[in-house]
Formats: C-alpha cells, sequence, structure tokens
C-alpha cells in the first residue's frame, strides 16, 4: 500500500482563511488499477473569537467502487457553523 498526502492553509486576512488538502492511496503493487484520491478545498471565516463559518468542496475518487452501481466520483459541498473552545 502507498499514501502520499499533502496540506495547504493560507491566511487571507484576520478573519479568513484559506485551505486545501490532497491525498492519493492505493496498492503499491497495482498503482494504476487500485486507488483512491480525495481533495478538498475550504474557506474559513471567523465571525467572532469562538464562532466560525466554513464553506468546503470536498472531491473523493475511487477507481474501482465496491459496488459496481456507485459511481468512481463524488463531489460535495458543505456550508457549516463552528464552534473553537
Amino acid at each position: 500500500a502507498f499514501r502520499f498526502s499533502t496540506k495547504f492553509d493560507h491566511k487571507l486576512n484576520d478573519h479568513a482563511s484559506l485551505y486545501a488538502s490532497f491525498e492519493i492511496n492505493g496498492d503499491i503493487e497495482e498503482i494504476t488499477e487500485d486507488y483512491y484520491g480525495l481533495f478538498v478545498l475550504g474557506l474559513k471565516n471567523k465571525i467572532s473569537k469562538e464562532i466560525f463559518m466554513h464553506t468546503e468542496l470536498r472531491n473523493d475518487y475511487d477507481n474501482q467502487p465496491s459496488n459496481n452501481t456507485t459511481e468512481k466520483n463524488d463531489t460535495l459541498v458543505t456550508l457549516g457553523l463552528g464552534y473553537n473552545f
């Protein structure tokens, strides 16, 4: 098995930051045959000292899904509130 991943975080100003992550996992013996990838891109915005809002785009790719009726590519957009404590 192999795994490669990286993360990026950039502060845009005192209230907002941009983040991204990329990950790929697979079978080292069948690199082009069996692998899984994940890409996340998000924006985090402070509303107050403790509360923040985030918007995120997530893309999951599995070139060999376990179910034949499942799509290889899955994209998700989320919007959420968080609390720092």
